[in-house]
């Protein structure tokens, strides 16, 4: 499902939103929800605050038992590798193959692996 944060003032904004789905599903009975900012690269005072903080406890408040928010892609490998990849392209640079870098079991990134997309 997707809806919308990051309304400010009373200017008409992008429907639904966060609040108001919240509180629909859990009056339908959802008891669990997970929030994913597709929005936002970095954390900041909306996914911070807002989200994990305002919106889960109006979750809680509404009978939600878990809320869960996924955190921001940030500086992760494979997300800067993918904006590389794509400003290569945009300016018309053939980089090859794009460079996907792979994750150790510890989480770490253990080098770069090309696939072809």
């Amino acid at each position: 499902m997707l809806c919308y944060q990051s309304r400010v003032g009373p200017a008409k904004w992008l429907q639904p939103p966060l609040t108001g789905t919240i509180e629909r599903l859990a009056h339908e009975g959802v008891k669990e929800m997970l929030v994913v900012p597709i929005s936002f690269v970095t954390e900041h005072i909306e996914t911070l605050h807002e989200i994990n903080i305002e919106a889960r406890e109006e979750a809680k408040k509404l009978g939600v038992e878990t809320f869960r928010m996924m955190p921001a892609v940030g500086d992760s490998p494979l997300f800067i590798a993918a904006l590389k990849d794509l400003v290569l392209r945009a300016v018309g640079i053939d980089a090859g193959l794009p460079s996907i870098p792979r994750a150790s079991a510890a989480g770490r990134d253990a080098g770069p692996i090309s696939r072809k997309v």
